[in-house]
This record gives C-alpha cells, structure tokens and sequence, in this order.
C-alpha cells in the first residue's frame, strides 16, 4: 500500500519551517544594512551578520537535541 506524502501534518511543518527559514534569511540582508546605517563599519556588519548565522544553527541543533530528548509529540 502506497502512503500519502502530502498528508496535513507534513504540510504544516513544511510551510512552518518554510516560513521560520524566510525569517531568518531575510532578516540577514536588513541585520546588515541596519548595522551600516547606524554608522558601523562593513567588516564589523559582516561580523554581527556571522554571529546571527552561527547563532540560528545553534538554535536548531539545541531545539533538535531537546525535541529528541523531550519527545516529538509532547
């Protein structure tokens, strides 16, 4: 028997992760361009955008770790 891919439940993580990853990736190009308006140099824009960056990935592999150790459907 054949299985469903587009079921609800894969929809809804799809377009919430789809839309937490648009967040993230738009806010990237504005952290940037705010920082440089207020007068900071570009090297230093570049580095609060790395720092943003590396804190997203290690927001994802915490929450992914405390999912897995908590349960996925609590």
């Amino acid at each position: 028997m054949r299985e469903k891919i587009l079921t609800k439940n894969f929809i809804f993580a799809f377009l919430s992760l789809f839309c937490s990853a648009m967040v993230m990736y738009m806010l990237l190009g504005t952290i940037t361009e705010y920082a440089e308006g207020m007068g900071i140099s570009v090297t230093i824009a570049g580095l609060i955008s790395g720092i943003y960056m590396f804190g997203g990935l290690c927001s994802r592999l915490a929450s992914g770790a405390i999912l897995q150790k908590l349960g996925w459907k609590r």
